[in-house]
């Protein structure tokens, strides 16, 4: 079974140019999701936050936050 992570990287290899999410006018491709997403984690690790830890996200609901979910799913 492909991880959520997993399902956004590949779907911004093979078209990273297609929307993947739209909320009013805004809206994310899948390479800028997958983008943030690697922002995130790698900045998350930095902060020695690891697979097991608890985190907290706290946002509007907007397509910002979509790579937001998908770095703590990775």
């Amino acid at each position: 079974m492909l991880h959520i992570a997993e399902m956004l990287a590949n779907a911004a290899r093979v078209a990273p140019d297609t929307v993947a999410v739209t909320l009013d006018d805004e809206s994310l491709t899948f390479a800028e999701i997958d983008r943030r997403a690697d922002e995130i984690a790698n900045g998350l690790r930095g902060l020695w936050v690891g697979r097991g830890d608890r985190v907290l996200w706290w946002s509007d609901t907007s397509p910002e936050a979509v790579p937001g979910f998908a770095a703590l799913a990775a």
